[in-house]
């Protein structure tokens, strides 16, 4: 009696020895069996992705570009433009006077877009209001603000 019962013991044993062994196993190979199966989506997923951060960051150079422009606008030194002593001088009847549109030349249609979903000034405004060095301040927060989307350990 005593030998049977430890014979149905060590059969139990064994019986559940090989069944957690094919689960394990039996788990591993179904593993695989899905990284076969989805490797294709994974790869298409991972080609996305550098698709994705090579459009942010060619993005983030036009950008940079738009906002690089700005400040050199509203900088536009005047006596590159011939008319020095204009702001100094008063003006006589038999002189003309030159208004020139900041605005009109050096931006286009993109560059107004971008100024306006920022919320900055047109040139031509920074330099009615004498606001340049505050302008200059806020493009300097927001190409930051921006940039920090673009980093690689951003989502």
């Amino acid at each position: 009696m005593v030998s049977e019962s430890i014979k149905r013991y060590k059969e139990q044993r064994d019986k559940l020895r090989q069944y957690f062994e094919n689960e394990k196993t039996g788990d591993q190979t179904l593993f695989l069996d899905q990284a076969k199966l989805f490797k294709p989506l994974i790869e298409s997923q991972q080609e996305s992705s550098k698709d994705i951060l090579e459009k942010l960051a060619t993005n983030q150079d036009v950008l940079t570009n738009v906002l690089q422009a700005a400040p050199q606008a509203l900088q536009y030194p005047l006596d590159q433009l011939g008319i020095e002593d204009v702001l100094h001088s008063t003006p006589k009847k038999d002189e003309k006077i030159m208004n020139i549109n900041l605005d009109m030349d050096l931006l286009n249609d993109t560059h107004r877009e971008n100024l306006q979903e920022m919320k900055l000034d047109l040139p031509s405004e920074v330099q009615e209001k004498g606001n340049i060095q505050e302008t200059l301040d806020k493009i300097g927060k927001e190409n930051r603000k921006i940039g920090q989307y673009l980093g690689i350990s951003s989502k």
